[in-house]
């Protein structure tokens, strides 16, 4: 009867147009976002890296004479002028594009200046030019993932690597819910409108949760497995665009 019951919900699940419609939606969101991305106004890695390279004059234009002549202002201004010389070198890799373990070793090293200067307090460092911590162990977790998979660094953000992150905060968390809250939406009205149908299998309330829930998740994997696919295929695109 078990068996009977997992056949009867798989027919009505193939049979249930909203939830395919549902699905192909989901499927197609990353091929139809790509081009609201390429659109959009980013600056490059490269264009990035040669503003705060600029910081760094102005930086060293107010940083108080005074303080330079203390122990704790000589180390400041020190790791300032080795931060300089790695954002410079992040810049020549950027422009020769090869050898980007210079760049991530670069940054690597620049993001643990970056939060030793906040345990010297930045002082003496005017506050514009102070980069958040939150952005520095951000770009630090990001190299380290470059570094553990052996990936390039693509210098035009309208790639792959940073398409796919971009889409990727639109899909997940709330997106991703009322998808699922709409597939299981619609078991909720199907076993309400029909429940003289229903009855007639003899199994348990438990097994039939199961059956259903374990049904409906096979097909969230099946448009997750297809939305991968179709998501490697955008990409695919971004890298040929970049």
């Amino acid at each position: 009867m078990l068996w009977k019951y997992f056949r009867f919900e798989l027919k009505l699940l193939i049979r249930n147009k909203f939830n395919w419609l549902l699905g192909l939606a989901f499927i197609l969101f990353f091929p139809l976002y790509f081009p609201h991305y390429a659109d959009s106004d980013m600056e490059s890695i490269q264009s990035i890296k040669n503003a705060e390279s600029g910081h760094y004059i102005s930086i060293f234009n107010v940083f108080p004479e005074e303080l330079r002549e203390t122990t704790k202002g000589e180390e400041i201004y020190n790791n300032l002028i080795e931060q300089a010389s790695l954002i410079n070198k992040q810049r020549y890799s950027l422009w020769k594009r090869d050898n980007f373990d210079v760049y991530i070793e670069s940054g690597l090293k620049l993001n643990e200046l970056r939060l030793r200067l906040y345990e010297l307090d930045n002082e003496g460092v005017h506050p514009d030019y102070i980069v958040p911590k939150e952005e520095i162990q951000k770009e630090d977790a990001l190299l380290h993932y470059y570094k553990k998979h052996k990936l390039p660094v693509e210098p035009d953000l309208i790639t792959a690597s940073h398409y796919m992150p971009a889409s990727l905060e639109y899909v997940n968390g709330l997106m991703f819910m009322l998808f699922v809250l709409f597939i299981g939406s619609t078991m909720l009205t199907h076993d309400h409108q029909k429940r003289t149908v229903m009855s007639i299998f003899p199994i348990s309330f438990v097994q039939k949760a199961i059956v259903k829930t374990g049904i409906h998740l096979g097909q969230i994997m099946v448009f997750l497995v297809f939305r991968s696919c179709v998501r490697r295929s955008s990409s695919l695109q971004g890298s040929c665009m970049g």
